[in-house]
């Protein structure tokens, strides 16, 4: 695994060299012990100029967006849930010094409102802003230190809401050991360099957060869907087993991380330079994605990824909730299904949504919805009430469809990885509230929504109970 690591590190600098990226890092930590099972600091030890000395794994950077999970965590244990709605709009805040900070998200837009499961996985900046404003930048950064980040020695006052973006030093190693604590419900160790003797003792766990958080935020970390509309349907992050993803890239585009955790092991990687020179445009999607993926496939092949704990082993009950609102679905609702804290209030039904159709919001959204509403060249319809803006344009019904693979789609198996592993996974879109979706690969109905990559020409075909179809052709080669 060592060695395989350091292979894929090399690949990601020679791969992104054209791109302004002449480093990179990776570790990974078994969960259960927290032995060190690889380290790679630089690309090349040996190489002739000083930075082959320089051990990434352990040098402090900005993490950007990869801290955000312990927000939402500490936000899950003070009353939100993943079904919370946060606005992401324009918005000003007074800093310490009496300056107004303005966030902005990755793709420079607002996204009006958005549950807390949709801005976690998207990482959107703006509702995580709004976030730590409410739950305070204290609460987080002692959560953060708590999580074994030492880096962070500054008072809260000096990050600031900014702590929520990453705008403190970590290193790669106290990251993957904090998302390890996730993996083990919310308690942290230290990690180690070999597993324990018989008789030795273990160093006892601090409590970050609670197993519910924990589970909480790994499912949400783990569920593609919600990732969409940050990142889209193809990112490096589709997997045959379970495994929680986040990402972060840190300002002017000087770093990139990404972590991924399994029930067996933890892995986090970072792409860059030791100088702290710009990459050009590289995000954590396009840059420490790849090598995330690759060594998470490596370690797999040697180590079991298991079953992360799901939200129902931890207490928590799901909901039939409003896609929109975050409340109980009412009978005009686009619905889903979310998991409630354990305690937690289910809320009352959604009234955004009327009995003649339209939708309003409140009144905070009302900016938004008329920005939104010009963007689409659409004019106000709809009631209006007092406390509430225009309607919200909807997107267009699409209908019932396969989005992955898309037909034509050409494919060539990785060499070296496992058949079992070599798989495209099978996602449709449009289906009605709750409906079932069964899969046919040439006619044969398969049991998990992945295609297997062997070679040929592939019809792949999705199925509703009430009768929806969609077809799809692909060929590997």
């Amino acid at each position: 695994l060592q060695e395989g690591a350091e292979s894929e590190v090399r690949l990601t600098v020679q791969e992104l060299g054209d791109r302004g990226v002449r480093h990179a890092a990776a570790v990974v930590l078994d969960n259960a012990t927290g032995e060190v099972l690889a380290w790679v600091g630089s690309p090349d030890f040996w190489s002739d100029t000083a930075s082959g000395q320089t051990d990434m794994v352990v040098s402090p950077r900005q993490p950007g967006s990869a801290l955000k999970p312990f927000l939402y965590a500490l936000a899950f244990d003070r009353g939100f849930t993943p079904a919370s709605v946060l606005p992401d709009v324009a918005r000003s805040y007074v800093t310490t010094r009496g300056i107004a900070y303005r966030p902005r998200n990755y793709d420079r837009r607002f996204h009006g409102p958005v549950r807390a499961r949709e801005a976690l996985a998207s990482s959107y900046n703006v509702p995580a802003v709004e976030l730590v404003d409410h739950v305070g930048a204290g609460a987080l950064l002692n959560t953060l230190q708590r999580a074994g980040f030492t880096s962070l020695d500054r008072s809260a006052d000096h990050y600031g809401l900014g702590l929520a973006l990453g705008n403190g030093d970590v290193t790669l190693l106290e990251l993957a050991n904090a998302y390890r604590a996730l993996a083990n419900g919310g308690a942290w160790r230290p990690y180690r360099w070999r597993p324990a003797a018989d008789g030795e003792r273990e160093a006892p766990a601090r409590r970050v957060v609670s197993p519910a958080a924990a589970a909480l935020v790994l499912d949400v970390l783990g569920d593609p869907a919600a990732r969409i509309p940050g990142f889209g349907v193809e990112t490096p992050f589709e997997f045959p087993f379970q495994v929680a993803v986040k990402t972060g890239t840190s300002r002017h585009f000087t770093d990139n991380w990404a972590v991924g955790v399994t029930a067996g092991f933890t892995v986090a990687v970072w792409a860059g330079n030791f100088s702290g020179e710009p990459m050009d445009g590289v995000s954590g999607v396009t840059g420490a994605g790849p090598l995330l993926h690759r060594v998470v496939m490596l370690a797999a092949a040697r180590r079991a990824p298991g079953v992360l704990p799901s939200p129902r082993q931890v207490g928590a009950r799901a909901l039939e909730i409003c896609r929109v609102s975050g409340m109980r679905a009412g009978p005009r609702c686009p619905r889903a299904t979310e998991w409630l804290p354990p305690g937690a209030a289910p809320p009352h039904e959604c009234d955004w949504h009327a009995a003649d159709g339209s939708l309003t919001l409140p009144a905070e959204y009302a900016e938004w919805g008329g920005a939104a509403l010009a963007a689409a060249g659409a004019a106000p319809r709809g009631r209006q009430v007092a406390r509430r803006s225009a309607p919200v344009p909807r997107p267009a019904e699409s209908g019932f469809r396969i989005v992955s693979p898309l037909d034509g789609d050409r494919y060539s198996a990785p060499p070296g990885v496992p058949a079992e592993y070599a798989t495209v996974p099978l996602r449709a879109v449009g289906a009605p509230a709750g409906a079932r979706v069964e899969w046919a690969v040439d006619g044969a109905r398969v049991a998990a929504p992945r295609l297997p990559l062997s070679p040929g020409r592939h019809t792949v075909r999705a199925r509703t109970a009430r009768g929806d179809s969609a077809v799809v052709t692909v060929t590997v080669e």
